[in-house]
């Protein structure tokens, strides 16, 4: 499996929905599954609770913290 890191930098906040969102582009990704990982302080990575959407050619993932997110795909 392959993965991509992304930093708290990386995400959107939306206030009004109050959670944080990340889109990538499919192409990138693949057609397989994907899962999320969040960064521990430890510089470990665990299973984040995310909600993963497909909108058009965009995997848009949804985290209700601010953390830093590992992508593997």
């Amino acid at each position: 499996m392959q993965y991509i890191d992304f930093a708290v930098d990386d995400l959107t906040y939306h206030q009004s929905e109050n959670h944080y969102s990340l889109e990538i582009p499919r192409d990138i990704l693949g057609f397989g599954e994907i899962k999320v990982y969040k960064k521990n302080d430890d510089d470990t990575f665990t299973d984040a609770e995310a909600v993963i959407s497909e909108y058009n050619d965009k995997v848009i993932i949804l985290v209700s913290h601010h953390y830093d997110l590992r992508i593997e795909f």
